[in-house]
C-alpha cells in the first residue's frame, strides 16, 4: 500500500524526534569519552564543557573529575584545578594518580610546600614510581634559596637519584640532576647528567633540550 504525502510526513517527524531525543540522552561515559577526545586533541576549553556536562550526570565520578582537572591545569586555570583534584581526592584519599596531578598544580602555582606534602603521600603509597620522585625532587630544588643551605638540594639530589635508579630512563630526572649538580659546582657529574639526559631526550620538551646543549657548551668550554 502507497504511504500518503502526511503518513509520511509524520514518519520524518516522529524520526527527528527520536534523534532529538537521543542528543539530549547523552551518557556520562559518552561526554567523558568526548572529553577525552577533545583533550587528546588539544581543544582543552571544549574539553572542559564535556567534563562539567558529564559531573552534571555522575557528579561523584573521579575519572572525570581528574580528566577536567588535567584540562584546566592545561588552559592554566590552576586555582580551578587544584579544585576539582581535591574533591577527587575527597573521594579516593589513595588514588596516587590524583596525587600527582593535584603536585603538579601546587607546583605551576606556586605553592610548593603543598607540592612537596602531596608527592610524599604519593611517594608513601607507591615508593617506586620515579615521576612522582622526579617531581617532588624538583619541589625541593625550587625551594632552595641562593647561597642559602644546601639542604634543599641535598633532598632534590636524593630523589633525583632514586628516580633514576628506579627508571633508568627517565630523562627529565638526568635533566634536573645535572641541574642540582650544577649549583653544587660538581661540574663533570653536571656534564655526565647533561649527557645522559641528551642520550634519552625524545624532544617532547624544547625549552630543556635546547637549555642541555648550551649549558654542555658553557661547561665544555671552561
Amino acid at each position: 500500500m502507497r504511504r500518503t504525502h502526511k503518513a509520511i510526513l509524520l514518519l520524518l517527524a516522529g524520526l527527528l524526534s527520536l534523534l532529538a531525543m537521543a542528543s539530549c540522552g547523552e551518557t556520562a561515559d559518552n561526554l567523558l569519552q568526548r572529553g577525552k577526545d577533545r583533550l587528546e586533541a588539544g581543544d582543552y576549553a571544549e574539553a572542559v564543557q564535556r567534563f562539567e556536562k558529564a559531573l552534571e550526570l555522575e557528579p561523584d565520578n573521579v575519572e572525570t573529575l581528574n580528566k577536567l582537572g588535567l584540562a584546566q591545569y592545561k588552559l592554566v586555570q590552576l586555582e580551578q584545578a587544584i579544585e576539582t583534584y581535591t574533591k577527587a581526592l575527597a573521594i579516593e584519599p589513595d588514588n596516587v594518580d590524583v596525587m600527582s596531578n593535584l603536585g603538579a598544580a601546587y607546583y605551576r602555582f606556586g605553592q610548593l610546600d603543598n607540592a612537596i606534602e602531596i608527592y610524599n603521600r604519593a611517594m608513601a603509597i607507591a615508593p617506586d614510581d620515579a615521576g612522582i620522585r622526579s617531581n617532588l625532587a624538583a619541589a625541593y630544588f625550587q625551594k632552595y634559596e641562593p647561597d642559602g643551605p644546601t639542604d634543599y638540594l641535598d633532598m632534590a639530589l636524593e630523589q633525583y637519584n632514586k628516580a633514576v635508579e628506579l627508571q633508568p630512563d627517565l630523562a627529565e630526572a638526568y635533566y634536573g640532576r645535572g641541574v642540582v649538580y650544577l649549583v653544587l659546582k660538581r661540574v663533570d657529574e653536571a656534564i655526565a647528567a647533561f649527557e645522559r639526559f641528551q642520550e634519552l631526550d625524545t624532544g617532547t620538551d624544547p625549552d630543556a633540550t635546547l637549555g642541555a646543549q648550551e649549558i654542555l657548551d658553557q661547561l665544555r668550554g671552561q
